[in-house]
């Protein structure tokens, strides 16, 4: 058998290599995450070859552990009654996979940083997915489906320290659908392979107060949909394994108002209180202010857009403490009325601070569908759950 060492000290690595070998020739089956070898992932995964061209650089912090010797990686399809748009067959002229170590908290954008060690080609040939109607025959469905399209066997080796991060970027060209259609080179044919609920972080719910529709509410009237004024507050927490590395721990609370007077101030208040009912404010009989001035408030402005009816804003950035989960946060804004200077109200909304996301991984995927751009610079980072399928490793 070959190895692939990727590692800068061949002789030492391929010594570990041949001792892996020797100590044991029993296949073991890992997946990642863990607990879904034999059990069906709760949602579903659905970018990997779905375009023609496109480089997927799979980052895969779930293996730590033992030292092992891989030679194959395999996914599954998702269970559920397949059709032409979630698994039309697809054919590309070459798929290649390079392997190599990594660092999950180091992830940039440019796609040669990545990698720690130097990647080694595992496999490269023409690859054809059938396409898929029903359901498959077993639940979950089998790994590599029943034909095995679903399988990058290595054509050597690789030896994983256990140590490290792993790095698994495939490179997919020339790809054509079964049935002939057109497929730009942007154009997202989607393909459901089971996939699990990656989620990096969470939010708090959003519930609105007061009035607000077409002539309803206070209307401006600077705008051309006769539409009352909205706001709204968003509270996010980014767990300690989103692929932003200096997001992770954060709350990032911001707001978004619509319909205001046009390039013009709003003063916004936000306060750890609110008042479900609302009270009268003197002068405006459109809204009610729902804000609790008696509980800690603070409050500032910006300038509304002149290009959109809605304008965001960031409030504030803010380190993840148990203590602060649960806070309540109501926002209000205020302006003055296009014409008469009126004071007017926004609808109110309320929201909360949230709790850490109960799971999540080391995982996250970098892509790029532009060919000219694929060979150097992802055009992002993603942990969503349609860049996660599981992954099934054969190891030794």
């Amino acid at each position: 058998m070959h190895f692939a060492t990727s590692l800068g000290k061949p002789s030492r690595f391929l010594l570990v290599s041949l001792l892996l070998a020797a100590a044991s020739t029993a296949q073991v089956d890992v997946c990642t995450p863990s607990g879904y070898l034999s059990t069906e992932g709760e949602w579903y995964a659905y970018r990997l070859g779905a375009y023609p061209e496109a480089r997927y650089m799979r980052v895969d912090g779930e293996l730590r552990g033992a030292p092992r010797l891989i030679d194959e990686i395999a996914h599954r399809f998702d269970y559920r009654s397949h059709s032409t748009s979630t698994a039309m067959g697809r054919t590309f002229t070459n798929v290649s996979l390079r392997v190599a170590h990594c660092d999950f908290d180091k992830l940039t954008r440019t796609f040669a940083a990545v990698p720690t060690t130097t990647p080694a080609l595992v496999f490269s040939q023409n690859v054809t997915w059938p396409s898929v109607t029903g359901r498959p025959l077993t639940n979950p469905a089998m790994w590599a489906s029943t034909n095995g399209s679903l399988r990058f066997p290595f054509k050597q080796g690789f030896v994983y320290t256990g140590a490290a991060d792993l790095c698994l970027d495939f490179d997919f060209s020339g790809g054509t659908l079964a049935n002939n259609s057109a497929w730009g080179t942007s154009t997202a044919r989607t393909y459901y392979l089971d996939g699990y609920p990656s989620r990096y972080y969470n939010y708090g719910s959003l519930t609105v107060y007061g009035l607000a529709g077409t002539n309803v509410g206070c209307v401006d009237s600077g705008t051309a949909n006769n539409i009352g004024g909205l706001g709204y507050v968003y509270a996010y927490l980014y767990g300690p394994n989103y692929a932003t590395t200096s997001y992770r721990n954060l709350y990032r609370i911001y707001s978004y108002s619509y319909y205001t007077a046009t390039g013009k101030p709003l003063v916004w208040g936000l306060s750890l209180g609110g008042k479900p009912d609302g009270v009268g404010f003197p002068g405006v009989s459109c809204n009610k202010l729902f804000l609790d001035l008696s509980k800690p408030t603070v409050t500032g402005s910006y300038t509304t857009s002149t290009t959109s009816t809605s304008t965001f804003y960031e409030i504030a950035w803010v380190p993840y403490g148990a203590s602060l989960v649960g806070i309540e946060l109501w926002w209000q804004g205020a302006w003055l009325e296009s014409t008469t200077n009126q004071l007017m109200f926004t609808r109110a909304a309320r929201s909360e601070l949230p709790p850490l996301p109960v799971k999540t991984y080391r995982q996250a995927t970098l892509l790029q569908v532009n060919p000219t751009l694929k060979a150097t610079t992802a055009q992002g980072i993603y942990d969503d759950f349609d860049f996660a399928p599981l992954t099934r490793y054969r190891t030794y």
